[in-house]
């Protein structure tokens, strides 16, 4: 007869294996944006949630740092470009049948990031991968040019041309899209990142455009 302690060691393994494998899974699904052991860790225990999601909010640091919502997985890494995100919305996909806003793209149009062919042909791929019928392509917020350290790093021009091919992408392969406002002012502390009464009406506002998503 197999011992308690022999068992219970048995399980210490397994799990330590589904650790590791969890972890493994992680770090590829973020890589190379970032493979930070403390990222890796948030981005293993968002993996573990998704199965479980009601509703599925994916984006940069205007969600990282979002207030939890009821009933909605939030996943936001600081710095995120909508190619940085692809394979994490894929895996997450992959994962949950939830309906999913995807909210990138503010990095996108930062000088030295910017690709818009290539944002145009990861948010494409995000689509089919994830089924057009759950999925809203969010607009982006402005930030504000006038608040210091980060609300000058943006190129405007270069944020209109995106928020248009976003929205042009959306319509044309079914998914929904959330405008965002045409004017905001004092809305950061920053330059690019909500005041929390902002940040609010951000995440409630995206979880809105779910609406016929089946959300």
């Amino acid at each position: 007869m197999i011992s308690r302690a022999i068992i219970i060691r048995r399980l210490e393994l397994v799990a330590a294996a589904l650790l590791v494998a969890v972890g493994s899974l992680a770090a590829w699904a973020i890589a190379p944006f970032t493979i930070t052991p403390t990222t890796t860790v948030r981005a293993a225990g968002q993996i573990v949630r998704a199965p479980f999601a009601e509703r599925i909010i994916i984006g940069d640091s205007r969600i990282e740092f979002a207030e939890p919502v009821e009933n909605a997985l939030l996943i936001g890494y600081a710095g995120a470009t909508t190619r940085e995100m692809e394979r994490m919305v894929h895996l997450t996909c992959s994962l949950s049948d939830a309906p999913m806003v995807i909210a990138l793209g503010i990095n996108d149009t930062i000088p030295q990031m910017t690709d818009l062919a290539a944002s145009q042909a990861s948010i494409e791929r995000a689509i089919a991968a994830c089924g057009a019928e759950r999925v809203a392509i969010s607009g982006i917020w402005l930030p504000d040019p006038q608040v210091e350290p980060l609300g000058n790093i943006y190129d405007l021009e270069t944020l209109a041309r995106l928020d248009a091919l976003l929205e042009q992408v959306a319509l044309e392969n079914g998914a929904a899209f959330v405008p965002a406002p045409a004017a905001l002012s004092g809305h950061t502390f920053d330059g690019a990142h909500f005041t929390p009464g902002v940040s609010r009406d951000y995440t409630a506002t995206l979880l809105a455009g779910l609406a016929d998503r089946g959300a």
